[in-house]
């Protein structure tokens, strides 16, 4: 919710929406991708490629 990823209409309302978010030992956000629907898979590697 602090993200504003909760979906708020339709079937999956109140759910939060499928995203990866990559933030740093000060919150700085480093990644983030949100895909368009529910079904899909974030790219996963790609989030992980910014810990190394």
């Amino acid at each position: 919710k602090d993200y504003g990823l909760e979906m708020i209409d339709g079937p999956w309302e109140g759910l939060l929406s499928r995203v990866v978010i990559v933030l740093d030992e000060n919150g700085k956000i480093l990644h983030t991708e949100q895909v368009k629907d529910i079904d899909q898979e974030p790219d996963y590697l790609e989030a992980l490629k910014t810990l190394l």
